[in-house]
Parts: structure tokens; C-alpha cells; sequence
């Protein structure tokens, strides 16, 4: 027997997550209590991807993924999961295996699968049979989805930071994106008495072309108001600025956007997503697990 695909693990993690109050460091703990609960020998518990990784963790951990997002399990803490009453009644009422079809039942799960800024070829892909999609399609689906999944986990990182922290990463990441080099700087202003700018990017040496930010740790449903970001114009006209960035872990109202677009062309919104994006293309707080290489013929090798 080798290990089943991640389906498989639904259930069973959950199983296992309702005999316990609460589970420390889960995707590490997990890992030999399954392999015991669905009696993988030691060599299938080794059994590697071909892209890498362990197999078997990459299915729990995915199993966690799956079952957070349809609030049947919670992370209250840091580094520790528990299962949720919903979780407890969706076992005691659903029977037999666990499949994603049947956690589309619970709206956290449904958000989660429309993923974020998906095309029209994406989502025509993603609803039609599996066997009808080609090989390079499903990558694309597959990295989607950890994309998605990535993106989800980081928000949560950036809302357990303090307001100072998450400032400074967002300094870190605007000097990422190459703003503040060659020739400028990036300095953090925020604190009391900061008038609303958390940092300012010089452009230049001599410090005449400034970039000022502003950065909002908010949960995402406390959405950035057209007041907020009108404040935020105002500071930067009372320092004679054009350019600025407004940041939030949260969203625009569309007010705040259309405000946005009416008083400057270089009056920037970010909001949560497109951070964790940047955060993501830049690799601020991110790393590379492993790269899957496509081999592909080469027809030039061949025809010369």
C-alpha cells in the first residue's frame, strides 16, 4: 500500500483532532499518530514526492489546510489547533471518508476555493473534470491553490504582528520592490506623534523626491473608509507631498478607492491580498520549499 491521496487524510486528522482538547506544533505531532491510525509502514512514511517533500506530510498538511478553511478546525494560538463544535457535529453526522465536495457546505471553505483574482480559463478549468484538463493545466491549478493557500496563511501571520512590526515589514517589503535604492533611503516614522505617515522612502540623495506611507493592521472586516484615506492626503499636503502609499492587511470600502482615483495619480492603496502577493514575489517572510523542473524536448537539438 502506498499513501493515498489527501482525501484520504480528511477524515482521520479530524478523528484524531476530536480526541485531543487542543494539538501543539500539529503538522509535526500529526504525522506519526496517522501513520499509526492508518497503519503506513516506516518505509510508506518515507515515500517522497517527485517534486520533493515527504509524502505523507504533505497530505496531512494539506488535510489541516482544508479542514481550517471550513472552520472545522481552529488555530486559536499560535502553533496549536483545535477541532470546533462544527468540526465535532460534522463527524457525528457526516459518515464514511471526507471529500472537498462535502466541506463545500461551509462558506469558509467556499471562499477559499474561489481563490483570489482566478481568469475565466482558471475557473473553466478548475470546474470541469479533472481528466479533461491537461498536465501543464493542473500545475497551474496545484500552484493556484498553494498560492492561495500561502497568501490565507500570511494575512494571519501580519495580524498577529504588532502595529510597529508589521510597519517595519512593510518598510522591509517597499525596499524589496527596490524602492529606497540605489541612491535614497528608507526611514520608520511611525509612532505617536507620527501625523499619519509610518515611513518615508527618499527617492534621491538629497532627499527632493519622497515616497510617505501609511500602514493599517486591521482585521479584514474593518475596511478602510474614504475618512481614513482622506486623512492620509491631508498629511501628505501638509508636507507638500505627491506621493504616497496607503497598506492595510485589510480592504477599500469603494469609497476610499474612488477618493483614491479622484485626488491623485499617485496615491497607491494596498490592501491584505496584493501585500501577501508582493510578500510572495519578493520573498519577504517567504522561502523557497523546492523548484519543479518541466523538461520539454528540444527541437532545435534535433533538427540541426
Amino acid at each position: 500500500m502506498s499513501i493515498p491521496s489527501f482525501r484520504s487524510f480528511l477524515r482521520p486528522v479530524l478523528e484524531v483532532m476530536a480526541n485531543q482538547d487542543e494539538v501543539v506544533n500539529p503538522r509535526a505531532k500529526l504525522i506519526p499518530v496517522i501513520k499509526e491510525k492508518m497503519n503506513f509502514s516506516d518505509e510508506e512514511a518515507l515515500e517522497k514526492l517527485d517534486s520533493g517533500g515527504n509524502r505523507l506530510q504533505n497530505r496531512v498538511g494539506w488535510a489541516l489546510t482544508y479542514l481550517k478553511k471550513s472552520g472545522l478546525v481552529i488555530f486559536p494560538k499560535r502553533g496549536i489547533a483545535k477541532i470546533t463544535e462544527d468540526g465535532r457535529n460534522f463527524l457525528k453526522s457526516h459518515k464514511g471518508e471526507i471529500s472537498p465536495k462535502d466541506l463545500e457546505i461551509f462558506p469558509g471553505y467556499l471562499e477559499f476555493k474561489k481563490g483570489n483574482e482566478r481568469t475565466e480559463d482558471e475557473t473553466s478549468a478548475q470546474n470541469s473534470n479533472i481528466e479533461e484538463v491537461d498536465p501543464e493545466e493542473k500545475i497551474n491549478l496545484g500552484y493556484k491553490e498553494i498560492k492561495n493557500a500561502l497568501i490565507d496563511e500570511l494575512l494571519e501571520k501580519l495580524l498577529e504582528m504588532s502595529p510597529i512590526q508589521f510597519e517595519e515589514l512593510v518598510l522591509n517589503l517597499i525596499r524589496a520592490l527596490g524602492y529606497g535604492a540605489p541612491t535614497g533611503k528608507i526611514e520608520h516614522t511611525g509612532g505617536s506623534g507620527d501625523f499619519g505617515i509610518d515611513g518615508i522612502v527618499h527617492l534621491d540623495r538629497l532627499g527632493l523626491d519622497k515616497i510617505y506611507l501609511q500602514a493599517k493592521r486591521y482585521k479584514p472586516s474593518n475596511k478602510i473608509s474614504s475618512s481614513e484615506i482622506q486623512k492620509f492626503f491631508g498629511a501628505l499636503k501638509g508636507r507638500h507631498a505627491s506621493k504616497g502609499i496607503f497598506l492595510t492587511t485589510s480592504f477599500y470600502q469603494e469609497s476610499a478607492l474612488e477618493y483614491a482615483k479622484s485626488v491623485s495619480d499617485t496615491l497607491v492603496l494596498i490592501d491584505g491580498i496584493r501585500i501577501a502577493e508582493l510578500m510572495i514575489e519578493c520573498e519577504v517572510g517567504v522561502s523557497t520549499k523546492r523548484k519543479v523542473i518541466i523538461p520539454e524536448i528540444d527541437n532545435d537539438y534535433f533538427e540541426s
